[in-house]
């Protein structure tokens, strides 16, 4: 998974403001980038 789909994911959960819990859950078959990795953990994503 690019940063690019990654990016698009968390903008497109924005779109629920009101959630008072949001979880993020990412699948990816061919597996994830070195910099989508890091960023995630650094999000708790």
């Amino acid at each position: 998974m690019p940063m690019e789909e990654y990016d698009d994911l968390v903008t497109a959960a924005k779109a629920f403001p009101d959630l008072k819990e949001q979880y993020l859950i990412f699948i990816s078959k061919s597996g994830f980038t070195e910099p989508v990795l890091r960023r995630a953990k650094e999000e708790g994503a």
